[in-house]
């Protein structure tokens, strides 16, 4: 029940966050690794309405240092990175204000054998393996919470028609169509 979350934290840390008081009442035992480089939030300025950059990374800093069950290491090298996806099950990346252009941690991480859970937008549904992928239709915390314990349980992800072809599913189709 390794949960990680590796990304800038202005691509949904905060809703992240927001859940894992639901998640913890489901699963107990859950614990949630976060490993994010805070400058990058900091010198791309991508900040909330409202408040300044600054002050939320230092809003989200202070909620992780306060959430249960959760580690902060920081901003971490590759290798290191890649050792901390191996001792973990699911990869969580609830998504920032504008859709992820390709997701190489994400890839990274379902090659290192997790489970992802990501919004069905941008480039994911191309360059992830859509029939492995637990897709999250928003960044509510409920619908957060439901798709990480579904993709804790193993559970595969519930049929949704996705807005493009990819071919891993053309594939199948073709190949439920032909046989």
């Amino acid at each position: 029940n390794a949960i990680l979350y590796a990304s800038n934290p202005s691509r949904g840390l905060g809703a992240l966050l927001k859940a894992w008081p639901l998640v913890l009442k489901e699963v107990p035992t859950a614990g949630l690794t976060v490993a994010c480089e805070w400058d990058v939030m900091l010198a791309t300025e991508q900040d909330a309405p409202g408040l300044s950059t600054a002050e939320k990374v230092q809003a989200l800093q202070t909620s992780l240092l306060s959430t249960p069950n959760a580690i902060s290491l920081g901003w971490l090298p590759q290798p290191k990175l890649l050792e901390v996806m191996r001792a973990n099950s699911v990869y969580v990346y609830p998504g920032g204000p504008m859709p992820e252009g390709f997701g190489v941690a994400l890839v990274q991480a379902q090659a290192m054998g997790l489970k992802i859970v990501a919004p069905r937008e941008g480039a994911l549904p191309e360059v992830l393996d859509n029939e492995a992928t637990y897709w999250l239709e928003s960044k509510d915390p409920d619908e957060i919470t439901l798709t990480i314990i579904d993709a804790i349980a193993g559970e595969q992800p519930s049929a949704r028609p996705a807005p493009q072809h990819f071919w891993p599913a053309v594939c199948v189709r073709f190949l439920a169509a032909v046989l």
